[in-house]
């Protein structure tokens, strides 16, 4: 009996890993919410980023989650953080539209680390 005992109260802890994001770090995820256009309710998909760093945050909305929303929904929010993240951490992305950014050379990983693209978690 004390064995189990033992054994489910290390088991029953809760765990956690503190997460630290360096300044010029970013975190991105694609959502979707009920939105109200001209008095119609409807769904709508927004990108979400955010620099944990300094709290500040971006929300862009767009009727589809496209590669062309995604890449927009990033140009937009460069341009309100007034720059490029020196590092963007994504969640799941439906489709991998992740792993075709990281195959170009603008990425600087160069697609020679493993944890480039498809980790939700960093």
């Amino acid at each position: 009996m004390k064995d189990y005992v033992l054994f489910a109260e290390l088991h029953s802890r809760e765990m956690f890993i503190p997460l630290t994001h360096a300044p010029g770090e970013a975190r991105a995820d694609f959502g979707e919410a009920l939105v109200v256009i001209a008095g119609v309710e409807q769904k709508a998909h927004y990108l979400a980023m955010d620099l944990p760093y300094s709290d500040d945050c971006f929300v862009a909305a767009f009727p589809a989650e496209t590669t062309e929303a995604f890449l927009e929904g990033h140009v937009r929010a460069f341009a309100y953080f007034g720059g490029v993240p020196t590092r963007i951490l994504y969640d799941f992305v439906t489709g991998n539209k992740i792993v075709v950014l990281c195959r170009s050379p603008f990425c600087g990983l160069g697609c020679k680390q493993p944890r480039h693209c498809r980790r939700s978690t960093f």
